[in-house]
């Protein structure tokens, strides 16, 4: 009993010195531990308590420096009413002082509003940013630079322009979409490490975009495709229609993601190349109004879908669903009362 207790007392020294070494939150502690206890449980089961604890400690410190080392994906929250601020969070060292720990992202949801007459103020360089706030709570909860000074654009970073301070933001890593681990062969001496954290989820594998792709230009009844020219409202970049419409200072529209990112990172409209450095994109209501009150897309279940490019094409209209609806009830009816969905 005394050499258990022994081992086990061992295994939390050296999990609390990986912890201690890579600096990581609570947060991403708690995470760690719950994942390296969970795969040894479930490919690793031994009877030696100290191979079990050197398999351990070894899991944790791969682990924790995967983490450290190549920004692992989190989910940011704000703690005061924990509304999800995005998906693609990263824990990240300020470029100006490479000291103060932050968070930061490519991509934001709704929750995130920025205003662009709340000036950041006490920044450590010359970036002009706006200030960001929950837009459930209103309370502030980072920043938004809006043209980066030459000091920061030289520095080596990773192209996230929106900044989350801490404790105002929490993280959660998305261990949830690990891969399957790897089965150890021959108890925990076979464990492979570095086949462990091929499937942890970085921002090496991340994809651009997450989201599922309706693909709902291909889906208009064609009434409205005839009657409308659809390229108007259809984003440059994904190619989808744009029912987030933003709008450049050039007048161009593009899905808000995507124009934030374009304007983030290239500083230029996509169409024309018109400059908009120091300009956020703004909301495009009438585009918006149109795509959701006028059109009318085919349910998914009366489509097909191409596995190569993913877009959806109507059947014949004798063929599957046969429904046309708005936006705003498509996803109800797909997911709920089409008597053609899978069961």
């Amino acid at each position: 009993m005394e050499e258990v207790e022994e081992a086990a007392s061992s295994a939390v020294s050296w999990e609390g010195h990986a912890i201690e070494v890579l600096g990581l939150s609570h947060d991403e502690q708690k995470r760690v531990l719950e994942f390296v206890q969970g795969y040894l449980s479930k490919h690793a089961p031994v009877k030696e308590d100290e191979i079990a604890r050197d398999a351990w400690t070894g899991m944790v410190e791969h682990v924790a420096f995967m983490l450290g080392e190549d920004g692992l994906v989190a989910e940011l929250m704000c703690t005061a009413c924990e509304s999800v601020i995005c998906r693609r969070g990263q824990r990240v060292t300020l470029v100006a002082d490479g000291k103060t720990q932050l968070f930061s992202t490519d991509l934001v949801t709704k929750h995130a509003r920025q205003d662009t007459n709340a000036k950041t103020a006490g920044l450590q360089c010359a970036c002009h940013a706006a200030d960001v706030f929950c837009g459930r709570c209103s309370g502030k909860i980072g920043y938004h630079v809006l043209a980066p000074c030459e000091e920061c654009s030289a520095s080596a970073h990773n192209q996230h322009y929106w900044l989350f301070s801490p404790p105002a933001v929490g993280a959660r890593l998305r261990l949830e979409t690990l891969g399957a681990p790897p089965a150890a062969q021959g108890g925990v001496e076979g464990l492979d490490l570095d086949g462990l954290c091929d499937g942890l989820l970085s921002w090496r594998t991340l994809p651009v975009f997450e989201e599922d792709n309706p693909a709902l230009l291909s889906r208009v009844h064609t009434k409205h495709a005839e009657a409308v020219d659809l390229t108007h409202f259809t984003c440059a970049i994904c190619m989808e229609l744009a029912f987030d419409a933003a709008s450049l200072r050039c007048g161009h529209s593009l899905c808000e993601q995507c124009a934030f990112r374009q304007v983030d990172r290239n500083r230029c409209c996509p169409v024309c190349k018109a400059s908009t450095a120091g300009s956020s994109p703004v909301p495009n209501y009438m585009a918006r109004q149109f795509l959701e009150h006028t059109l009318t897309f085919r349910c998914r279940h009366g489509c097909t879908r191409d596995p190569a490019t993913g877009a959806l094409t109507p059947l014949p209209h004798d063929v599957g669903c046969q429904e046309y609806l708005r936006v705003a009830e498509l996803a109800g009816h797909e997911q709920h009362r089409c008597r053609h969905r899978p069961t």
